[in-house]
Formats: structure tokens, sequence, C-alpha cells
């Protein structure tokens, strides 16, 4: 077959789809996948090919439809509060700030699978203290529920932020935050976030007063879009070549094949120098 991978990844997306419509429970897809996988197992063994392929097919749209089914957004939480109410909200930084010219923007963890995507505005000449991830805040917000626009065929964006836990936007002003006491969320991601932010602060300094090159590294080499200007972005799309500002498959394959090259250059053997190209990226 010219492309052997078209059957499994129609099968897949077909799952997907069909996810969509028809309610699935947990247990008989992971049944059904698990059996059509032992299925065409024994199938193969006896040498029935095209039982084995159809099993095969079957077990990858079962897969499908356990990973929409992993993906499906819990019904939404609520707050008590009318839309646009000012209310006094306080849970766990679990995105760091972005800060942008005008405003502070950072993730907030209400409560388990309830977050609120918050802005906090600050005047000229104010500075909030640092904060990262793990710590506990209050401040006075105006909340809205997220919504889409209403243009036809437009991105779902609500759903989107969903699958992130976040149903509400909160603006506010940044002298009505205060830190609480204690830490939440998790080392790793602690870490992790510590890691970022270390090199977001690294390549500001790298670039001091030149803020095209610095949000174009932060971009290409972090992901951290947020301060990159609309025009200078308009260039890189109206070339195709917008992709290259963005963490996208083109730059995790050169920097998997740089250090692939790396470590084979150094005589790793071919199965660690993969593992770890693969780890790294």
């Amino acid at each position: 077959m010219r492309n052997p991978l078209l059957p499994p990844f129609f099968a897949l997306a077909g799952g997907v789809v069909a996810a969509r419509f028809v309610s699935f429970g947990l247990t008989e897809l992971g049944l059904g996948m698990v059996a059509l996988a032992v299925l065409a197992a024994l199938a193969r063994w006896k040498s029935t090919r095209r039982v084995a392929l159809a099993a095969l097919l079957a077990s990858f749209f079962f897969t499908g439809a356990l990973i929409a089914f992993i993906h499906r957004p819990e019904p939404p939480p609520e707050i008590d509060a009318a839309a646009s109410e000012v209310v006094i909200l306080s849970g766990c930084v679990v995105n760091p700030p972005v800060f942008s010219a005008d405003r502070e923007q950072f993730t907030l963890e209400l409560a388990p699978h309830a977050r609120a995507r918050v802005s906090l505005y600050v005047k000229p000449g104010e500075r909030l203290p640092d904060f990262d991830y793990g710590r506990m805040v209050e401040l006075d917000a105006r909340v809205r529920r997220t919504h889409n626009f209403r243009n036809p065929g437009s991105f779902d964006y609500v759903a989107y932020l969903a699958r992130q836990d976040i149903y509400w936007t909160a603006s506010g002003r940044a002298a009505s935050l205060h830190f609480l006491p204690g830490r939440c969320g998790s080392r790793f991601w602690g870490v992790i976030f510590d890691l970022r932010s270390a090199a977001l602060h690294r390549l500001d300094k790298l670039y001091p007063g030149d803020t095209y090159a610095s949000a174009m590294t932060q971009a290409v080499l972090i992901g951290e879009s947020s301060n990159l200007q609309k025009v200078w972005t308009e260039y890189f799309r109206r070339t195709g070549t917008y992709h290259t500002i963005v963490i996208s498959g083109l730059l995790v394959a050169v920097l998997a094949g740089f250090l692939l090259l790396l470590l084979r250059a150094c005589f790793v053997p071919e199965p660690i120098a993969l593992g770890a190209a693969m780890l790294a990226a």
C-alpha cells in the first residue's frame, strides 16, 4: 500500500467524529478496544490477514472514540454572580503572568476544573511584584462567561477554553491584587514554569530596548507570542512563514534533528540517541 497510515488515520478520526453524535460509555469503549486488538493479534497469528486488518481498524475507531470521550468537557461550573458583576476572586495561579504594555494576564484556578483567565490593568508607572506558578492570590474582578464570535464558521473559542477548564474571563485593577499565605499546584509544573520564566527574563536582558528582537526571540524559542505586534506577524502570514515564530512541528523537528546529529557525532548508540532526542524535544 502506498500510504499505509491512511486507513488507521481515517479509522481514528471516524471514532472521534462518531463520539460527537453517539453517547459511548467508558467501559464499553475500553473493552471494545482491547477485545478488537486481541482479535487482530489472534487473526494475524492464524494468518487471516483481512480479519486482522479489519479488527485492527475497528480498534483504532474505538480508540478515537475513547480519546474524544476523555477530552469531552464537563458541564460548566457556576459562579453566584451576575454578568459583569465585580466579585472577590481567590485561588491558585496555574499559568504564570504574561506582561504586556498595559496589563498582566494569568490563569487562576478557583476550584478543581474551574478556572478564569484574568487580565489586570496596570497604570502608567505602576509595577506589580513578581509572582509565579503556585501562588495563592485574591483580587477584585469583573467576571464574564467566555463567549464565541457569532461569525459563521468561526473558531469555537468556548470549547477550546473549556478543554483547559477555563470558563470565565475576569478583569480588574492591579492595585486590588494581594497575596495569600501558602502555596498550591504541583512541584513538577512549578519547576517547568520556573525554567520558562527564567528563559523569558534572560531573553529580555539580552535585547534591552529592542522590543522587536526580544518579542521575536521569545516567540521562536519559547512559544510566547503575547508581545508580538500584529504588523510584525502580518509579514510572516503574507509569505506563508508564520509557523516559524510559533512552537510547531517544524521547530520540534529541527530541535530533535540537531540533538540527534550531535549525539551521533559523539558516538552515542542510535537507540539511546533516538530516545534522548525524543525526551529532550
